[in-house]
């Protein structure tokens, strides 16, 4: 572009002498400040103590630093019968209040459009349109100094707090001139533009010029008229949207997303006032935080969403990661999001709107088809690393065969210009002309803002004589274009070849969410067979939904961020340990030493409880009494450990080199090697804790050095304890069996690295050209070959309780977890990692002490794997109270998995949430106590029509919601 534009230094020199004529300075507001480190609540301010302060002083060196300015002034005679603003540059990013109220966001952080509005960024406070001279003018600015957009490049400075006129007719002007100006910035990309189009705009320029250096503007805007008049008719229409895309934390704490919230709005209330044109916005969470801390401005809000300026997009409460979160999280955030909407605005959104999330599981589009969603959008897909994705408008199908209308915004931002170089940018990137639709999204974005005036003016004049066709309208008009479209069809996952690392930076944060997820899960099936409600519940979900947000959860985030998500998820898994033990002691008949089973599938375990060995035999979602009973047959010692089913030995070197099956006479080592934990050089890259390079695989990789190992049996388990040092870090693990053909890893580290990679390598004898991965309602195969670049992209990929390969003919081997997400399945290796130490955005990532494990797994068939997967990840939960739970709410059927047990959210019934597994077509059994009807209903439980009989059947990886209700009461919601 800047090559483009230096065609034409005179057009250049007469824009830049433009931008002078727009504001005239007629005063100054003199300044005082109260600073502090944390936000100083509203409610404060009057009886904090302000000291004046001068211009071009820095007013905090700390990082997130707080301050309120107190701005005073008078509106001189000379501004009488003329538009009066303040011009505020303070240094950061501050909300501006007058008489108490949000008026606007003035902030230094810039699109580039920003750069070429006759004033830089947001710094432009309306006060009178029609001034009188002589008011009184106060205003108030709450500052966070969030550098520029969490960089920090500069401590903030108090540079100008002016009272100026604003000349629209000339600002008018000069926004004509500089939208064909970078219209001609488009020569070469854009087909609309000819060479006599280009000596078309350059004459008309220089004529209207000379007019208005005489003082005819309004002359001089007439002979530009034409081209802005003049309106495209061919090719693709883009609807442009504007957007503030807010990053709920990312580079900054969550205090202040709060506050960006805040700002975002203010401006696209302040914007819609003045432009006709539509803001979304995602995210109930974000209008929460407005609605809390700025009531008036939130009724101005939904005043916007009432009249069509503002958009609801998403229907989420969060636009959360979508790779780590389990599926029951995903529909919650539609439950929470849906419910926060209707209940404030009285209407929702057909759209899923995620933009920036890291990749979407192919069983996403049955989740949005149903909480009831028609439309999906993401940019993400753009920014594949090896492969192009081929698709920009099409039909997305889940394997059930539900599906969405999928659209990848071709300009690949959900944060442009607005401008001519945009628009252009957007059809020469068009994959699919054909559709004649496409969606443009504008506005400053990642720490929220949207559209300035820039932004907004480029927009108003789109879609003229040299460029393409453009229009002001909603994402949901897009999509209701879309839908008559015959779109091509895409199945599974939509795989980002990017990111990959966020599978696994923040160890701790993936711990403490799937602990969240589980103890969740635990407390509403109790809930449920017991009638007991928690108060507390919805809140508690919140937060974790909260914390699922796409740069928290993935790891993506500053220290304080991680920090603070770690704090508040013990806060909430000790909540939940709190009320589950509260409905177990209602539930007490007594004392007794008993076990719950909140898996759907049945477990038999042996437990070690005070010296004594207890047998655990219990149904899914069930309880029974610990029963006293006889110790297994375990060894330990001479380098090996075994049970009745396997053996397994070690070098001296600590890794496992042989494992044996007693039962069928099989090696599941490969050529004398099957475990090994390695240390890899993690390369730093330019999203550091996003993304891993896949050259680290051609880089010398490390083995931690065996310190000492020791072996021990007890009645429980047959164990060996493995010392291990590598550089700077110390890793300790248990390796144990049990009764099952399952070896476990439970490990802890004290992890001192930067830039590496902790891995558990797996070499098994098992082998297959593909392998499965469990992920939400479901599992994913991928190709564990490297033959093709697609292939080759897949170097990490996302699984959730294990990674497994094998067949009916050899068996079956995984390996599990309780808490990783990032494997590599590939040329005869399942390697899951365990740790990174990237540097950026926070140095400190995964270093200190970790506790984590994991386990192998060698099964006879997949229903196995899928059992000991979801045994491994719930747990039973031993308590000292006589509890007697029978299986009273579940679907039994061959294949067929009862997910979710809990409450309705409305009227007296309890929901229950399974799918079909296995990819067959299974008829379903309802377990439930007499006196109950059933209804099925969407994922939201809208919608229920009652089903006669006991049966429901499923088709081949179908996912299914039913509400069974008491005949007695009629508590059916529409």
């Amino acid at each position: 572009m800047t090559e483009k534009l230096l065609r034409y230094p005179l057009l250049t020199a007469k824009l830049l002498a433009m931008k002078g004529d727009v504001y005239r300075k007629v005063g100054e507001l003199n300044a005082e400040v109260a600073i502090t480190d944390e936000p100083l609540p509203k409610e404060k301010w009057k009886e904090t103590e302000f000291v004046p302060f001068e211009k071009g002083k820095t007013w905090t060196r700390k990082k997130f630093g707080c301050a309120v300015f107190r701005l005073r002034g008078k509106a001189p005679a000379e501004a009488k019968g003329k538009k009066v603003v303040a011009l505020l540059k303070l240094g950061a990013e501050a909300e501006v209040y007058r008489d108490g109220l949000p008026v606007c966001g003035v902030t230094p952080i810039m699109a580039t459009i920003d750069v070429g509005q006759p004033l830089l960024g947001k710094q432009v406070v309306p006060l009178f349109d029609n001034a009188d001279g002589g008011e009184e003018i106060f205003l108030e600015a709450d500052c966070g100094n969030n550098g520029y957009c969490g960089v920090f490049l500069y401590d903030p400075r108090f540079i100008r707090a002016d009272i100026a006129v604003v000349d629209e007719e000339k600002r008018d002007y000069y926004y004509d001139c500089l939208h064909l100006y970078l219209t001609l910035a488009t020569e070469g990309s854009n087909p609309f533009l000819t060479r006599d189009g280009v000596k078309d705009i350059k004459n008309a320029f220089e004529k209207s010029y000379a007019l208005y250096k005489k003082g005819n503007v309004a002359e001089a805007r007439q002979i530009l008229a034409p081209f802005f008049k003049e309106k495209q008719t061919e090719g693709v229409e883009y609807v442009a949207v504007g957007h503030g895309h807010l990053d709920l934390a990312w580079r900054w704490p969550i205090r202040e997303g709060k506050r960006k919230a805040v700002r975002t709005f203010s401006n696209a209330v302040n914007y819609l006032d003045r432009y006709d044109y539509v803001f979304g916005a995602s995210q109930a969470q974000m209008f929460e935080w407005v609605e809390e801390s700025e009531p008036e401005l939130f009724e101005r809000v939904k005043e916007k969403v009432a009249s069509g300026g503002i958009e609801i997009q998403g229907g989420m409460w969060t636009e959360c990661d979508c790779n780590i979160p389990c599926g029951e999280s995903i529909i919650r955030q539609f439950l929470y999001g849906e419910e926060y909407f209707i209940d404030r605005f009285g209407k929702s959104s057909d759209v899923a709107w995620l933009p920036d999330a890291f990749g979407f599981p192919q069983t996403l589009p049955q989740i949005l088809s149903g909480v009831g969603k028609k439309y999906f959008m993401t940019i993400k897909l753009n920014w594949n690393k090896y492969t192009k994705f081929p698709l920009q408008s099409f039909r997305w199908v889940a394997p059930d065969g539900s599906s969405v209308i999928a659209h990848i915004a071709p300009e690949g931002t959900y944060a442009c210009s607005g401008s001519p170089l945009a628009f252009a940018k957007a059809d020469k990137r068009n994959l699919q002309r054909e559709t004649g639709e496409a969606l443009l999204i504008y506005g400053v974005s990642d720490g929220g803002g949207g559209p300035g005036e820039g932004h907004l003016e480029m927009v108003k004049r789109a879609g003229g004589k040299y460029l393409p066709k453009a229009v002001a309208s909603s994402s949901a008009s897009l999509f209701r274009k879309l839908e008559g479209n015959n779109l091509p069809r895409y199945d599974g996952e939509l795989y980002l070849e990017r990111h990959q690392g966020t599978f696994t930076s923040q160890a701790k944060n993936k711990y403490y969410n799937r602990l969240s997820e589980r103890k969740l899960h635990n407390l509403e099936w109790l809930e449920a067979v017991s009638g007991e409600k928690c108060e507390r519940r919805d809140e508690l979900w919140k937060r974790v939904l909260t914390n699922q947000f796409h740069d928290i959860l993935p790891g993506s985030s500053i220290n304080r961020v991680h920090r603070e998500s770690v704090e508040d998820y013990i806060e909430v898994c000790t909540a939940l340990d709190g009320e589950v033990n509260s409905v177990i002691a209602k539930l007490s008949q007594g004392k007794n030493l008993c076990a719950l089973n909140p898996s759907p599938y049945p477990v038999k375990e042996k437990f070690l409880i005070g010296g004594k060995l207890y047998l655990f035999e219990c149904d899914g979602y069930s309880s029974r009494s610990l029963a006293e009973t006889e110790k297994g047959e375990f060894f330990a010692g001479d380098n090996r450990i075994e049970n009745e089913k396997i053996k397994v030995t070690f070098n001296t070197k600590g890794d496992i080199i042989s494992v044996y099956d007693k039962k069928d006479g099989k090696e599941y080592a490969k050529n004398g090697l099957f475990y090994t934990p390695v240390v890899y050089t993690d390369p730093k890259t330019h999203h550091d804790a996003w993304d891993i390079d896949r050259k680290y695989l051609r880089l010398p990789k490390k083995k931690p050095v065996l310190i000492s190992i020791g072996f021990a049996a007890t009645e429980e388990r047959a164990s060996a304890f493995l010392n291990y040092v590598c550089n700077k870090s110390v890793i300790t693990q248990e390796i144990y069996v049990k009764d099952a053909a399952i070896i476990y890893f439970d490990t802890q580290t004290e992890w001192n690295e930067t830039h590496k990679m902790l891995r558990a390598s797996f070499t098994p004898s098992v082998w297959t050209d593909e392998a499965e991965f469990d992920v939400q309602f479901g599992s994913t195969v991928r190709s564990t070959k490297i033959t093709s670049v697609k292939e080759k992209a897949m170097y990490e990929v996302c699984g959730h309780y294990y990674a497994a390969v094998g067949d009916d003919g050899q068996g079956y081997f995984a390996v599990m977890n309780n808490g990783k997400y990032g494997y590599r399945a590939q040329e005869g290796e399942i390697s899951l990692n365990l740790l990174r130490s990237p540097t950026f955005p926070d140095e400190t990532c995964d270093k200190g002490e970790q506790t984590f494990s994991y386990a192998a797994v060698f099964a006879e068939s997949r229903k196995e794997i899928v059992r000991e997967g979801y045994n491994y990840n719930n747990p039973p939960i031993i308590t000292d109270e006589d509890v007697k739970i029978e299986k009273r709410f579940f679907i039994r059927g061959e294949g067929l998995i009862t997910e979710t047990v809990k409450p309705a959210e409305k009227g007296n019934g309890v929901v229950l949430r399974a799918y079909e597994r296995f990819g067959t077509q299974s008829k379903g059994e309802f377990v439930i106590p007499e006196g109950y009807e059933i209804f099925e209903s969407d994922m939201l439980e809208r919608n229920e029509r009652k089903i006669g009989g006991s049966e429901a059947i499923f088709a081949p990886h179908e996912i299914k919601t039913f509400v069974v209700r008491p005949v007695s009461e009629d508590n059916r919601t529409e």
